[in-house]
């Protein structure tokens, strides 16, 4: 199928890290949730496209001859690729043999066993992690101070910014960043949410998993679980206990096997915890936190909406925190930074650190609230002065992000720059 582009297409910023790696390597996966925006993204560069999952016609060429089912005008799309795994080991050895950069892009909404895919594919494939849109790429919030340029350690010049009150900043965030909801009204993307979630739950996590035991309300358990935790470290046992409330006697290896189902579906992302040297004898903690792929899955699992973020602020900060580690994650993808977070016996934390490919470093926190901006950068600063900056150097940069805020600026005393969340930009 020749590939057919968007005129309706919202540029995002994994189209120019696609296009980077297409151009130097053999072929790139494209990995991220159901209707985050994979096919439309890849579809954008692929010269030919093959619906891998629903394309019976192709499955069928493919059964009787790989080479042929995988030829056609450069690159090659194989969207939801994982549905037929054997396909791996056949698109890597067309990339040994055509010896040229850019000829498949495989895309795809849940990471196949290492055992389905055989061989390594080091030094042939590329990967680009996409999750559901942010504000910027929704055209929604105005951005004007570049991710990528705080990450140079440039200053930030006072700047005031579009206003953004919380109450509007609380339906941007309810109503989320699938592409398909772009236009959508806030109800229409709920119930889209609400379906979502129940395929999710009656269905995807059980094939992930491999279980022929369904248990629906079990899941939804676990990620209501998860959804109260965002952005915490919650145990086995804690997880465990918290869906045997709901659903009864399940045991934590179900709940496991559950967990890394929805990880490998990429509706639930686990962060990697910093473990830098450290000034004090205080702990670092290893374990990783977890957050959900899309803000807009809390109006679902826990029947949030903009009244009730209102009146509990707590929730509502949380749920922010989870939204703001969307944009993050997408925009350090631009830069090839890598998110992880910091958190240590003494209490001191990053809500996100972003390690660069040179092993340099930005600190990040959120706060909810312009009253709550003296205490971040307090925080940011304290978390700074533990660790070891003879060894790791001083961070590129100090961050606070703050939703309920419309200037933008370098604080002189500390260095650390304050951004609000509308102007975050790549």
């Amino acid at each position: 199928m020749k590939t057919g582009k968007n005129s309706h297409y919202l540029p995002r910023v994994a189209d120019e890290i696609l296009a980077a790696k297409l151009a130097g390597s053999g072929g790139v996966i494209v990995e991220g949730p159901k209707a985050c925006g994979k096919t439309a993204t890849s579809t954008q560069l692929a010269q030919t496209v093959r619906l891998v999952d629903i394309d019976e016609s192709f499955r069928r060429l493919f059964a009787l001859d790989p080479s042929l089912a995988l030829s056609g005008n450069t690159p090659i799309l194989l969207d939801e690729w994982q549905t037929l795994p054997e396909i791996w080991n056949h698109v890597r050895r067309e990339i040994d043999s055509r010896q040229r950069p850019g000829q498949f892009i495989l895309s795809g909404s849940a990471m196949p066993a290492e055992n389905a895919k055989g061989h390594s594919g080091l030094g042939r494939f590329a990967r680009v992690r996409m999750r559901p849109m942010t504000g910027v790429e929704r055209q929604i919030l105005p951005g004007g101070v570049s991710f990528r340029y705080l990450a140079t350690g440039g200053d930030l010049p006072l700047t005031q910014v579009e206003p953004l009150p919380v109450a509007d900043l609380f339906e941007i965030i309810l109503h989320g960043g699938w592409p398909a909801d772009h236009s959508a009204t806030a109800k229409a993307a709920r119930n889209h949410v609400n379906d979502y979630v129940e395929r999710l739950c009656a269905f995807d996590v059980f094939d992930a998993a491999g279980s022929r035991i369904r248990r629906p309300l079990g899941v939804r358990a676990l990620l209501r679980s998860i959804a109260r935790n965002a952005g915490q470290a919650p145990s086995l046992n804690t997880l465990t206990g918290d869906v045997v409330a709901q659903d009864g006697s399940v045991d934590p290896q179900t709940v496991s096997r559950w967990l890394e189902a929805l990880l490998s579906l990429f509706v639930v992302e686990s962060v990697e915890a910093w473990s830098p040297k450290l000034r004090s004898r205080a702990t670092a903690r290893t374990s990783p936190v977890l957050y959900l792929a899309d803000s807009s899955l809390y109006a679902s699992l826990l029947g949030a909406s903009v009244d009730t973020l209102l009146r509990d602020l707590n929730t509502a900060g949380f749920v922010f925190e989870n939204y703001v580690y969307q944009q993050i994650a997408t925009y350090a993808e631009a830069i090839e930074g890598r998110v992880m977070h910091y958190r240590d016996s003494n209490g001191k934390e990053f809500d996100a650190v972003v390690v660069l490919p040179d092993g340099s470093w930005l600190g990040v926190e959120v706060k909810l609230g312009e009253h709550r901006i003296e205490q971040g950068i307090a925080g940011l600063n304290a978390t700074r002065n533990v660790v070891d900056t003879e060894v790791l150097g001083e961070p590129r940069a100090l961050v606070l992000i703050v939703g309920g805020t419309d200037l933008a600026y370098t604080d002189r005393e500390t260095g650390i720059k304050v951004v609000p969340i509308q102007a975050l930009a790549p």
